[in-house]
């Protein structure tokens, strides 16, 4: 076996990652956090061996050898975290807002650009100092950073009532696609035309995907409608090209790119399973009696 690595959190919870390698050894052990609430929800590889972690934080959190030092302004801040191969501080970013936000996605392209998406309710205050404002309730946010932790842009997507996102992804064509769900109406500018977003489910919300390309504009927009709650859950970039996408409804849904499915519930909350090919849906597949856990974003069915 390898070495003992050991760490301690500092106080209630704190965020940890390993390195390992090929036959199970750590080659690396390290933590985030502080005397209060801290986790991870997302944790990638870049393409030059570098880790990013991001996730949530309270009060004063940091590195366990004090590095990348954050103080939350507003009780819970979100945190993203660059390591180099051997578990050293590249950089670190904060991200903030006056109420509680915390991420849903985190990607890399085969550039090293990274790409965090996420939640959020108020004004949001990025790394840059480009403040975001919620339209209404809880808004989505998505932002970019090139290798060195530069922010390139920030989006945010919403309407007057609530949006989130559940997942992110990156083709190797550099598109971006995002799921989530959203309630009421939403604008948004799509090659050139408004295009306007409503939801169906009197109340509930629709699932939710969107595509950006990697300046973050809109390309495509997809919804998953029904009078029930729908939800687009996870979201992945299949390597010969297209998309698989998850996500659960309640009642009858109706899948819809420039095309549709309709699936109608045989349990109590059912799961849907979609590959998506170019602008139409392949494959269909529902399950009954499905087990979610909403962070940090997977699901499982039978």
């Amino acid at each position: 076996g390898g070495e003992t690595h050991e760490i301690k959190s500092a106080g209630e919870r704190d965020a940890f990652v390993f390195r390992i390698d090929s036959l199970g050894n750590v080659l690396w052990a390290e933590s985030f956090g502080g005397s209060g609430h801290d986790e991870a929800s997302r944790v990638i590889a870049g393409p030059g061996g570098d880790v990013y972690i991001a996730g949530t934080f309270e009060g004063t959190a940091s590195l366990a050898d004090g590095a990348g030092v954050m103080s939350a302004a507003h009780g819970e801040d979100a945190f993203l975290i660059a390591l180099d191969a051997d578990g050293q501080l590249n950089w670190s970013h904060q991200i903030s807002s006056a109420n509680r936000e915390y991420v849903s996605g985190l990607v890399t392209d085969e550039q090293g650009d990274l790409y965090i998406s996420g939640n959020f309710l108020g004004k949001l205050d990025p790394p840059n100092g480009v403040a975001l404002n919620s339209a209404g309730g809880t808004d989505i946010f998505l932002m970019k950073f090139d290798a060195t932790g530069k922010q390139v842009w920030s989006r945010r997507v919403g309407g007057a009532e609530n949006e989130e996102s559940f997942d992110l992804a990156v083709s190797a064509g550099q598109e971006l696609m995002l799921s989530g769900h959203f309630q009421g109406d939403i604008d948004l500018p799509i090659m050139g035309k408004l295009i306007k977003l409503k939801s169906s489910g009197m109340g509930n919300p629709d699932g939710l995907i969107l595509t950006f390309d990697s300046q973050g504009q809109y390309r495509q927009a997809a919804t998953a409608a029904g009078d029930g709650v729908e939800t687009v859950f996870t979201i992945t970039a299949l390597q010969g090209g297209g998309v698989a996408t998850a996500g659960f409804f309640n009642q009858e849904v109706t899948l819809l790119i420039d095309g549709l499915s309709k699936l109608v519930r045989r349990g109590n909350t059912d799961v849907f399973v979609v590959r998506v090919a170019g602008s139409n849906f392949r494959t269909a597949l529902d399950a009954k009696d499905i087990r979610i856990n909403r962070r940090p974003g997977t699901l499982s069915a039978r």
